[in-house]
């Protein structure tokens, strides 16, 4: 019995796809029914699969109608024959249950959610600055736009004036003239946008056609991407109350290899503009991004010892709630640095020179943000060759503090 009524049931639903899987929309006019509208050459897929899923249920209960037809007509011709009898009573009872399968379905889904019924799909909300151009199209941007697209104009602007402030130039490039764009009705016809961040925290800048655009950066990010080699700025912003306190402070570690490798990097754990390149070319791949609440180091205690033997034992260099930025020499355990304890909110960055070099940086170096018993897994634990025999090559750390 139970296959019987699963059989006519696979049977409508497959008859019934197959009916609308063979029309063309050039060559047949789709039927509207109910609330289901006719999709056309413009449809998109969603309202054609919910067409589909009410034609189907449609087209199913014409189906196993007509078996209840079938049914009741054998039945009626089937005096005298016990076994056809039967036979046609199965197939009313079974074309029945399979009715009440389809309608009961549609109607429990309707009424626990009718939108289960009605497929919508809710566009994603991208944060940035919405333009909208004079053909009715609009586009979202997060970052400054060197070009707009050939043949449209801007028509309107809209974003969040506590989160962006925004330019127009009248030449492609962000070249010319600027002028600050406030939300409305744009009467102009700009060629390029910068946008630049209010709100607090990170971000990075680039120079571009002769400007230089920002953008935010929300956390700490392994790989730049397209723009890998390309930032000359870093602006740190922390967060203030009303009252101008500061409530959050941000420092950055930005690096110039990918997945903050071990080479080159360069702290900045201050408020303000700062330059990435002092001489040379742009060299930043990735960035480490860390926070913390500026109440006094007592409340947060913490410590970077580093030890000249593995698993924390021997002699040792140690600070201990030092302010966030504070540099050492290595004394105790020059290149002969073998493991790390870091308690607390503290992070600890060894170095391989002592001395730094016009633009900051001490030789090669590499964050270390937890306790490591042994050193030999980082790359700063053996980055240096003694007969044979690969060991650290430390002079100096730095102490830094993040809670995050």
């Amino acid at each position: 019995m139970f296959k019987q009524i699963l059989k006519n049931i696979i049977l409508a639903i497959a008859v019934s796809m197959g009916v609308i899987s063979t029309c063309s929309a050039l060559e047949v006019d789709y039927p509207a029914f109910g609330s289901f509208a006719a999709p056309t050459t413009t449809t998109t897929l969603l309202p054609y699969v919910s067409y589909v899923f009410g034609f189907a249920i449609f087209i199913a209960g014409l189906i196993v109608f007509g078996a209840m037809i079938y049914g009741g007509m054998k039945y009626l011709t089937s005096a005298g024959n016990v076994g056809a009898s039967s036979d046609a009573k199965d197939r009313i009872f079974s074309a029945i249950i399979g009715l009440a399968i389809l309608l009961l379905s549609f109607l429990g889904l309707s009424l626990i959610n009718v939108s289960v019924t009605k497929i919508e799909l809710t566009p994603l909300q991208k944060e940035g600055v919405t333009i909208k151009f004079d053909n009715g199209s609009e586009k979202v941007y997060s970052s400054s736009v060197s070009k707009f697209p050939d043949g449209l104009k801007v028509a309107a602007i809209s974003f969040d004036e506590n989160k962006y402030k925004v330019y127009f130039y009248f030449q492609d490039g962000m070249q010319g003239d600027r002028n600050s764009v406030t939300p409305g009705v744009v009467g102009d016809d700009p060629k390029s946008m910068a946008i630049n961040y209010t709100n607090d925290g990170v971000q990075l800048c680039f120079i571009d056609g002769g400007r230089t655009p920002c953008e935010f950066i929300g956390q700490s990010t392994p790989n730049f991407g397209s723009n890998d080699d390309k930032y000359t700025q870093i602006i740190i912003k922390d967060k203030k109350d009303s009252s101008g306190n500061v409530t959050l402070k941000y420092w950055a570690i930005v690096f110039e290899k990918q997945s903050y490798g071990f080479g080159k990097l360069k702290i900045y754990d201050s408020e303000g503009v700062h330059k990435l390149v002092e001489t040379g070319s742009p060299w930043a791949s990735s960035i480490k991004i860390f926070s913390y609440i500026p109440d006094p180091d007592s409340k947060r205690p913490g410590m970077v010892k580093v030890y000249n033997k593995k698993n924390l034992t021997g002699e040792f260099d140690v600070a201990s709630n030092d302010k966030s930025g504070t540099w050492r020499p290595l004394t105790n355990t020059n290149d002969e640095n073998w493991s790390i304890e870091i308690t607390g909110s503290r992070k600890g960055v060894l170095c391989e020179n002592a001395d730094a070099d016009p633009e900051g940086f001490r030789g090669r170096c590499q964050l270390i943000e937890k306790t490591a018993p042994n050193l030999s897994g980082y790359e700063i634990g053996r980055c240096r060759m003694d007969w044979w025999v690969q060991k650290p090559c430390a002079s100096s750390f730095i102490v830094l503090r993040g809670d995050n």
